[in-house]
């Protein structure tokens, strides 16, 4: 039986209080007719625990690179029966090949490293508008699919933002994810196994071992203005790793920036492309809370943007 932790999706609505009291976060909207539209941006959310089960049985073995790796999703396949295993010359074949028609894979895997028992490739994921995230997946003769960003990149860039509309995005749910994505190419296209969900899944931190869970939320529009993210952590938290990642569709002069508690951590970007980068962790207890801003501009153009906001954190254990 599979035991990977808890998955939970979330909608936030105003002064919702997020994770059992954990992050109690808001969102606005702006002013005047952006206010009007605010039920159609609402800002979706999805919150996981963060199960160590990968790590405890991949210390068995000294081929999975754990110094390397950085935030992971992780499945285990099956055969006939219960046991564990995994083709993997017929993984090789399949992903070291050109991707078939409507495959999540933009090209050719390369291989990282490879050994007897296992092979780790980097691939690029399609997303958005034809952007691409490159993800990186370890699988083995026992069964272990490990799709994982290298130590240091941040663990923003698990956004899947391919269903959106790239003029007029509706975010509905983030339970798609490039790791998900990177798993499914292994299990689905290389394997012709049915494709896992992300329930299916398990999650890791391999640079924060002690980190319990994460949190994303995520807001896109089409039209000029800005979305606005309120949220305050309580001080027992422990918050590991902050990330933002930004989209911009379209090639016609649609741009968009990021600015937290006034700074700008993310600058202007236009036209079609997809960034990411890390979020100051400086007071981030702090009693008064923070507030991240999305600004979109595009004159009137084609074109649309997105931005999602990911913490790795330490929920306090009762006792703990």
């Amino acid at each position: 039986m599979r035991d990977f932790g808890k998955v939970r999706w979330i909608m936030p609505v105003w002064g919702i209080v997020i994770l059992a009291a954990a992050v109690v976060m808001s969102t606005g909207f702006g002013t005047g007719e952006r206010t009007a539209q605010a039920e159609e941006h609402m800002l979706p959310g999805i919150s996981f625990e963060l199960s160590a089960d990968a790590r405890k049985a991949l210390q068995q073995t000294t081929a999975f690179p754990a110094a390397d790796a950085g935030f992971s999703a992780y499945y285990r396949t099956r055969e006939a029966g219960d046991s564990f295993t995994l083709d993997k010359s017929a993984v090789d074949g399949v992903l070291l090949s050109d991707p078939p028609p409507l495959s999540v894979r933009t090209g050719p895997a390369s291989l990282v490293s490879v050994g007897d028992n296992y092979s780790v490739a980097s691939f690029p994921v399609l997303n958005i508008d034809q952007t691409t995230t490159s993800v990186q997946v370890y699988y083995d003769g026992d069964g272990w699919v490990v799709a994982y960003f290298p130590r240091g990149d941040e663990s923003s860039r698990a956004w899947q933002a391919v269903d959106l509309d790239v003029d007029n995005p509706a975010l509905t749910n983030l339970d798609r994810t490039t790791l998900l994505d990177a798993i499914n190419a292994v299990v689905n296209e290389a394997l012709n196994q049915p494709k896992v969900a992300t329930a299916d899944l398990g999650f890791y931190h391999w640079e924060f071992p002690t980190a319990n869970a994460f949190f994303m939320m995520a807001n896109a529009r089409g039209t000029d203005g800005s979305d606005s993210l309120s949220f305050a952590v309580p001080a027992g938290f422990t918050i590991h790793e902050a990330s933002i990642s930004l989209w911009v569709s379209g090639t016609e002069g649609a741009c968009a920036d990021v600015s937290l508690d006034g700074t700008e951590i993310m600058a202007s970007r236009c036209d079609r492309q997809f960034q990411h980068a890390p979020v100051p962790l400086t007071d981030f207890n702090a009693p008064s809370g923070h507030t991240m801003i999305s600004t979109h501009t595009s004159g009137g153009a084609y074109g649309a943007s997105g931005v999602l906001f990911m913490i790795v954190y330490t929920v306090p254990q009762p006792g703990g």
